[in-house]
């Protein structure tokens, strides 16, 4: 059983992942390899967020129908244009005739949506918590 990480803490995570990765592009001089270990963060977030809303027997969550979708439609099909094109400009890059700056763009969407979902879940938890205190 995963220890419990709550929806705030989670949600903490990804609003702390925005600066650290302005900070990777910062710090890392090598572009492609900054947009390495960025596109694992976005990786691996929704499927640890995704695996501990299982854990949870929660499959209908819209946590994770959105961190899925993250997951599936932007955060793979990116990595792998990264890294399946290496020594290629990433606006050079097409996936299903998509350019890659515009599914970058839409990622954005979908994280922030992500972020939003998560926000409410903290809040309703952080409701139902103070509920059950008060009675």
């Amino acid at each position: 059983m995963m220890k419990k990480i709550t929806y705030f803490k989670q949600t903490c995570i990804l609003v702390l992942w925005i600066p650290l990765v302005i900070l990777l592009f910062r710090f890392i001089s090598d572009r492609q390899m900054a947009a390495l270990v960025a596109g694992l963060g976005f990786l691996l977030l929704p499927l640890f967020f995704f695996g501990y809303e299982l854990s949870k027997n929660k499959m209908k969550s819209w946590l994770v129908v959105i961190g899925c979708l993250q997951f599936l439609i932007f955060a793979l099909p990116i990595f792998l244009l990264r890294v399946l094109n290496w020594g290629i400009a990433f606006n050079d890059l097409f996936f299903l005739g998509i350019p890659a700056s515009s599914l970058h763009h839409y990622s954005n969407v979908s994280y922030f949506a992500l972020l939003g979902v998560m926000c409410f879940k903290s809040y309703q938890s952080w409701r139902n918590k103070k509920r059950q205190l008060e009675s």
